[in-house]
């Protein structure tokens, strides 16, 4: 309603609330008192939805994190076929490479130490 109506003082207070929520630095997510989904209050939303909110509202610097909340779930939960949390093409494939990434970086991590 922000974007369509104009109102750019509500939108800003939004995103600044937002910003606190989905940290884009390590310092802030360890200062953070609510992160991700659990800004939206109770009930939670699905993160596939967050992620499309974002990405629809052009919420750039909260999409990673959106992104990597998303992955949590697994690719059972990328792949959720309910109305309101089917993915794009284009942010499910990057959001599973990215899962790939992180994994196989983990992996080489652990085996290293072994």
């Amino acid at each position: 309603m922000t974007t369509k109506y104009g109102f750019s003082d509500i939108r800003g207070q939004l995103i600044k609330d937002l910003k606190g929520a989905y940290p884009t630095r390590f310092d802030d997510f360890k200062t953070a008192k609510v992160l991700g989904e659990d800004v939206f209050g109770s009930p939670k939303p699905h993160p596939n939805a967050v992620l499309n909110l974002f990405e629809a509202q052009n919420v750039r610097f909260a999409i990673p994190f959106a992104a990597y909340r998303a992955s949590i779930g697994g690719l059972l939960v990328l792949m959720s076929d309910e109305p309101g949390t089917v993915l794009p093409r284009r942010i499910l494939a990057t959001t599973i490479h990215g899962m790939h990434v992180i994994r196989s970086l983990a992996s080489t991590a652990a085996r290293v130490i072994a």
